[in-house]
């Protein structure tokens, strides 16, 4: 008898973690579509309507603790309504857009959106502090929204 309601127990409890698991892979998504904010499983890395023409890079710079990156316009279309986000759905500010890299670092981030990056030119942007980082850059082709995302491994000093 004592046996039986163990192996009942231990099918009860492995049930329950598959229908947990289950509730899980199917929420995580949807929350992260409820939330506006990109998601592994649902966003690709490159829209329908863009070609990846983006380039990302670390310059060993940072604006007030945190790093900053260049994201490179590899194409030969101006780039309107730009915006970064991170991975986690954030914006974040922009120093400047230039082809060459800044003397020195701002102090006050871009205020006058939309930004427009030409051909060529970079943004240089405040990111986060990760190993991987991965950013969503967002604009305007065609009228309708565009986006790549970009993602670049940091290497330390050694």
């Amino acid at each position: 008898m004592r046996r039986r309601r163990r192996a009942r127990s231990w099918m009860y409890w492995l049930m329950l973690a598959v229908v947990f698991f289950a509730v899980i892979r199917f929420i995580g998504p949807l929350a992260a579509d409820v939330a506006g904010r990109p998601h592994s499983a649902v966003r690709d890395s490159v829209s329908q309507h863009a070609a990846p023409v983006l380039e990302l890079s670390a310059t060993g710079w940072t604006w007030n603790g945190r790093p900053v990156y260049r994201v490179q316009n590899l194409s030969n279309r101006v780039l309107s309504h730009v915006s970064i986000t991170s991975w986690q759905g954030d914006l974040l500010p922009l120093l400047a857009i230039s082809r060459e890299s800044p003397k020195h670092m701002p102090e006050q981030p871009l205020a006058q959106p939309p930004y427009q990056v030409p051909p060529g030119n970079s943004a240089w942007f405040v990111g986060e502090d990760e190993g991987r980082p991965r950013y969503v850059v967002s604009w305007l082709a065609n009228g309708e929204e565009a986006y790549e995302v970009v993602t670049t491994r940091l290497v330390s000093p050694a």
